[in-house]
Parts: structure tokens; C-alpha cells; sequence
């Protein structure tokens, strides 16, 4: 008998049986209660016993939901990006001219509530995906052609699946639509050191491509990259020719990186016409402190027939970042910047145009999912192509300040 069944059997010695002083039982009545409390108590073991067994089972019959095993590893990211632009020309039409993302001025602004769900490779688990949808004002500069309209707030910016080739060192395949290797620039907001985009993100290269990206270690310090497309931005393609991407990534140190970009693609929707056009893309970044870190842009790019009176167009511009980091929550970065659009073929002014900017801005870490950015920039350019106030004749300078709140996740 177990330590529970004697209490229980003195307890029922103890109040079951009575006072002492009352008559007391036979010998034989004592003996068969005895008997009939023992039963009745083995009776309750056998039911305490049996009850995890039920259990098991139960648990067994009705396991909960499981993912299939093919998305184990699925990570879920995103952040909401949200910014108030004030532009000291006080634009009448509320717009920031030349500008990439922050075109709104002197408003409240929703640039970007963007969530991602991937699936990286390894050597265990080969098979991969990544999408991207984008949510917001970015979203309508960020489309693809043949894939949503203009005016729609929604994109899906990247839908790709990924297989680790168990060729070498592992060949890393890509298909789908996928985010530019060129630029130093990205579209999401927190990759960036800066608020604002640099005109060479927004007019010297493309945003996305759909096709076929292959990549390959070749050493420690050297990958290689390169990929069949439908060009620029370019979700269905509208020829035959289809675009050449290629990228050579050199880290000869943790310190020091250079990625050499080279893009190709016949740019024309229809078969009489032909409009090749050719990009070279350098980034180079230079960590030279724990806090101080450099970066460098530099694009040329060239398109046949579609300057005026079918002349060929040229493009090219350089940028350079600062970024110093005064504590583990905040930091400071700077850019100046130089773009020419010689013969006017890729901002929408249409003429030879010379740009420059200086960008500063301060971000502040406030808390784990939440950063707060305040930035201040310097536009000029050498014709009168920013608006004031409802004047028809332009200025030469622009001059924004900007407060943005990012919330990671």
C-alpha cells in the first residue's frame, strides 16, 4: 500500500469509525471494513495510474498544426517606414523635384510597410524562396513593367526560388524576380545610411530584374555573379533580346570590399527598333574604424538612339558616403554626390542637366524596433529645374529637412 492510501486509511480510521468512547465494533465488523477500504482505495490507484496513459494517447490523436518540412528555417522580416519632408521652396504642387522616394513635400508621408519571407540555402538544406511585398508610396515608383499599374500602393518587389547546386564550393541558383546587384543604395530604408536616395539610385540604375541569377564562390575573397534577365525593370518582357547582369565581388580583407557591376539589355517594345543599353557599376567601402566607415558609387552608363534626333544617350555620376558612429545608438552619415544626364534621356527634364547634393543625416536608435532619422539636404543643379512657391521660372537650389521613424521587425 502507498504512503496516500495509509493516510487515507487512518484518516478514515480516525473519523470514520467514530469517538472512542462509543460502542465499539466487533473484531470481524473492524477486519471487513478494513478490507472494504483497502479495495475500495486500490480501486482509486488503478484509476490515478491509468490516467497518463489516456493522456499519451489523446496527445497522439490530436498532435496541433506542424509546418511541412520543407520551410523549416522560413524567416518572417519587415518594418514600416513613415516620414514628414518639409522643402523650403514651398512648392505649390507639394512635390520634391528630382527626387527618388521622398517626393512629397511639406506632408506626411507612408513610404513603405514591407514584409519578407525567406528561406536561405545551406549545404543541408538546399532548397530556398524569397518574396517581398511592399506596401506604400515607394511602392508606386518601384514597379515592374507588365506587373501592377503606376498608381497602385502594392508591389511584389522580389518572388525568387533559390537552389544550392552541390557543384565546387556550391553553385547558388536564383530564379524569378529579384533585386538589382547594382548600386551602393538599396530599396529598403533601414539598409540605407541616408533617408533620402541619391539621384544615382533613382535615374543611373534599374530597381529589379526577372530571370536567372547563378553565383559562385570562387575563392574566400572573390564571388562571381551573373544572370540572364528581361532588363530593366522589366517584368514581362516586350522583345525578343533579353539583358546580360554580371558582378565580380572582391573582399580582400573584413575591412575593404569592391563590387564591379556590368549590365546589358536591349531596352526597345518593338522588333524595327533596336536600343542597346550598357551600364558599369563600381561600390567600394572602406571600414576604417570600429565608428568610421566609407563608401564610394561610381556609374556610366550609355544607350543607343534615344537622345534627341536619335543621337545615343550618356549618363554618369559618382557618390560618396561618410558614416560615424558616435555610441551603439547613434550615429551620423554624410553624401555628396554629382549626376549628369548629358543628353537628357534619363531624369524627365529632358536636357543636358547637372546635379549635385550634400546629405546629412543624424539616426538615433531609440529602441530595438524602433529608429528615428533627422536629415537635412542640399540640392543644386545648373539650370532652374525646382519649383517655388507657384513661380514659373525655377530655382537652381532645393533645400529639404526630413524626420523618418522606422520600425523593424
Amino acid at each position: 500500500m502507498g504512503r496516500a492510501g495509509k493516510l487515507i486509511l487512518g484518516m478514515a480510521l480516525v473519523f470514520g469509525s467514530g469517538p472512542v468512547w462509543a460502542d465499539e465494533p466487533s473484531s470481524a465488523e473492524l477486519n471487513r471494513e478494513i478490507s472494504d477500504l483497502k479495495a475500495r482505495l486500490s480501486a482509486l490507484e488503478s484509476k490515478l495510474a491509468a490516467k497518463p496513459a489516456s493522456s499519451a494517447v489523446s496527445s497522439e490523436a490530436a498532435p496541433g498544426v506542424s509546418l511541412p518540412s520543407g520551410l523549416a528555417g522560413v524567416e518572417l522580416t519587415g518594418f514600416v517606414d513613415t516620414a514628414y519632408n518639409y522643402n523650403f521652396n514651398e512648392p505649390k504642387d507639394k512635390t520634391n523635384d528630382l527626387r527618388i522616394f521622398d517626393t512629397t513635400a511639406n506632408s506626411f508621408a507612408i513610404h513603405n510597410a514591407e514584409l519578407s519571407l525567406t528561406k536561405a540555402v545551406d549545404e543541408s538544406s538546399p532548397i530556398g524562396f524569397g518574396t517581398v511585398l511592399m506596401f506604400g508610396d515607394d511602392a508606386e515608383l518601384t514597379h515592374s513593367a507588365g506587373l501592377f499599374a503606376g498608381t497602385d500602393s502594392v508591389d511584389l518587389q522580389q518572388a525568387y526560388v533559390n537552389y544550392l547546386a552541390p557543384v565546387g564550393n556550391g553553385l547558388d541558383i536564383k530564379a524569378g524576380k529579384m533585386a538589382t546587384l547594382i548600386g551602393a543604395e538599396v530599396i529598403e530604408s533601414p539598409a540605407n545610411w541616408n533617408y533620402s536616395r541619391a539621384f544615382l539610385f533613382g535615374y543611373a540604375i534599374p530597381f529589379t530584374h526577372t530571370g536567372v541569377r547563378v553565383s559562385y564562390p570562387v575563392s574566400e575573397t572573390v564571388t562571381v555573379t551573373t544572370g540572364v534577365n528581361n532588363g530593366w525593370d522589366v517584368a514581362n518582357d516586350t522583345n525578343i533580346g533579353k539583358g546580360i547582369e554580371a558582378q565580380v565581388a572582391w573582399a580582400p580583407s573584413d575591412e575593404l570590399s569592391f563590387f564591379l557591376n556590368g549590365m546589358y539589355s536591349p531596352e526597345v517594345s518593338t522588333a524595327s527598333m533596336h536600343s542597346d543599353r550598357y551600364l558599369a557599376d563600381l561600390v567600394a567601402s572602406y571600414q576604417a574604424t570600429d565608428e568610421l566607415a566609407f563608401m564610394l558609387n561610381y556609374d556610366v552608363g550609355f544607350q543607343e538612339d534615344v537622345a534627341a534626333f536619335g543621337e545615343n544617350a550618356t549618363w554618369q555620376g559618382i557618390a560618396l558616403y561618410t558614416k560615424y558612429d558616435l555610441s551603439d545608438a547613434w550615429s551620423l552619415a554624410g553624401r555628396y554626390e554629382f549626376f549628369r544626364d548629358y543628353d537628357g534621356s534619363r531624369t524627365p527634364v529632358g536636357t543636358d542637366l547637372k546635379l549635385q547634393e550634400i546629405t546629412l543625416t543624424s539616426q538615433h536608435q531609440i529602441h530595438e524596433n524602433l529608429i528615428a532619422r533627422l536629415e537635412y539636404r542640399h540640392d543644386q543643379a545648373n539650370s532652374p529645374v525646382f519649383t517655388r512657391d507657384s513661380s514659373t521660372t525655377g530655382e537652381k537650389n532645393q533645400d529639404t529637412v526630413a524626420v523618418e521613424f522606422i520600425m523593424p521587425f
